[in-house]
Protein backbone atom coordinates (compact mmCIF):
# COMPACT_ATOMS: atom_id res chain seq x y z
CA UNK A 1 0.00 0.00 0.00
CA UNK A 2 1.42 3.36 -0.91
CA UNK A 3 2.16 6.06 1.63
CA UNK A 4 -0.46 8.46 0.26
CA UNK A 5 -3.26 5.94 0.70
CA UNK A 6 -2.17 5.23 4.27
CA UNK A 7 -2.27 8.98 5.00
CA UNK A 8 -5.81 9.09 3.65
CA UNK A 9 -6.75 6.26 6.01
CA UNK A 10 -5.01 7.40 9.20
CA UNK A 11 -2.01 9.16 10.74
CA UNK A 12 -0.05 7.76 13.67
CA UNK A 13 2.01 10.15 15.79
CA UNK A 14 4.74 7.76 16.99
CA UNK A 15 7.09 10.62 17.89
CA UNK A 16 4.45 12.29 20.06
CA UNK A 17 3.75 9.03 21.88
CA UNK A 18 7.45 8.41 22.44
CA UNK A 19 7.92 11.95 23.79
CA UNK A 20 5.02 11.54 26.20
CA UNK A 21 6.43 8.23 27.45
CA UNK A 22 9.85 9.80 28.00
CA UNK A 23 8.35 12.74 29.88
CA UNK A 24 6.38 10.39 32.14
CA UNK A 25 9.53 8.34 32.84
CA UNK A 26 11.33 11.49 33.97
CA UNK A 27 8.53 12.22 36.43
CA UNK A 28 8.75 8.79 38.09
CA UNK A 29 11.86 7.92 40.12
CA UNK A 30 11.78 4.22 39.20
CA UNK A 31 11.11 4.98 35.52
CA UNK A 32 8.30 2.42 35.34
CA UNK A 33 5.16 3.73 33.72
CA UNK A 34 2.10 2.43 31.96
CA UNK A 35 2.30 3.51 28.29
CA UNK A 36 -0.40 5.97 27.24
CA UNK A 37 -3.38 4.74 25.24
CA UNK A 38 -2.30 4.46 21.61
CA UNK A 39 -5.70 5.70 20.44
CA UNK A 40 -4.70 9.23 21.49
CA UNK A 41 -1.99 9.20 18.82
CA UNK A 42 -3.99 7.87 15.87
CA UNK A 43 -6.20 10.15 13.81
CA UNK A 44 -8.39 8.95 10.99
CA UNK A 45 -7.94 10.63 7.63
CA UNK A 46 -10.75 11.40 5.17
CA UNK A 47 -10.86 7.85 3.79
CA UNK A 48 -10.69 6.30 7.26
CA UNK A 49 -13.46 8.60 8.47
CA UNK A 50 -15.65 7.47 5.56
CA UNK A 51 -15.72 3.97 7.09
CA UNK A 52 -17.23 5.16 10.39
CA UNK A 53 -20.83 4.07 10.82
CA UNK A 54 -23.25 6.93 10.38
CA UNK A 55 -27.00 7.46 10.20
CA UNK A 56 -26.54 9.42 7.00
CA UNK A 57 -24.67 8.11 3.96
CA UNK A 58 -21.19 9.44 3.35
CA UNK A 59 -19.67 10.62 0.10
CA UNK A 60 -15.94 10.67 -0.53
CA UNK A 61 -14.80 12.72 -3.51
CA UNK A 62 -11.43 11.74 -4.97
CA UNK A 63 -10.42 14.28 -7.58
CA UNK A 64 -7.81 13.74 -10.32
CA UNK A 65 -7.31 10.06 -9.58
CA UNK A 66 -6.00 9.68 -13.13
CA UNK A 67 -2.95 11.75 -12.13
CA UNK A 68 -2.17 9.59 -9.10
CA UNK A 69 0.17 6.65 -8.68
CA UNK A 70 -0.75 3.85 -11.06
CA UNK A 71 -1.57 1.47 -8.18
CA UNK A 72 -3.87 3.85 -6.29
CA UNK A 73 -7.15 2.89 -8.05
CA UNK A 74 -6.56 -0.81 -7.37
CA UNK A 75 -5.54 -0.16 -3.77
CA UNK A 76 -8.70 1.89 -3.24
CA UNK A 77 -10.81 -0.81 -4.86
CA UNK A 78 -9.35 -3.43 -2.52
CA UNK A 79 -10.18 -1.33 0.53
CA UNK A 80 -13.72 -0.62 -0.69
CA UNK A 81 -14.33 -4.31 -1.47
CA UNK A 82 -13.15 -5.37 1.99
CA UNK A 83 -15.16 -2.62 3.67
CA UNK A 84 -12.50 -2.24 6.35
CA UNK A 85 -8.80 -1.69 6.85
CA UNK A 86 -6.23 -2.66 9.43
CA UNK A 87 -4.06 -0.24 11.35
CA UNK A 88 -0.80 -2.17 11.90
CA UNK A 89 0.13 -0.11 14.96
CA UNK A 90 -3.04 -1.33 16.67
CA UNK A 91 -2.72 -4.96 15.62
CA UNK A 92 0.69 -5.17 17.33
CA UNK A 93 -0.77 -4.29 20.72
CA UNK A 94 -1.22 -7.17 23.12
CA UNK A 95 -4.82 -8.04 23.75
CA UNK A 96 -4.87 -6.38 27.18
CA UNK A 97 -7.43 -3.88 25.97
CA UNK A 98 -10.71 -4.89 24.42
CA UNK A 99 -11.25 -1.56 22.69
CA UNK A 100 -9.02 1.22 21.45
CA UNK A 101 -10.78 4.48 20.70
CA UNK A 102 -9.61 6.44 17.66
CA UNK A 103 -11.18 9.80 16.98
CA UNK A 104 -11.55 11.48 13.57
Amino acid sequence: MIVLLIQWLYQYDAIGRLQDIQIERLKKPDGKIEPPDIGQYIRLGPLGTAFIASKRPRVLLIDEIDKSDIDLPNDLLNIFEEGSFEIPELSRIQQKQEHVFVFP
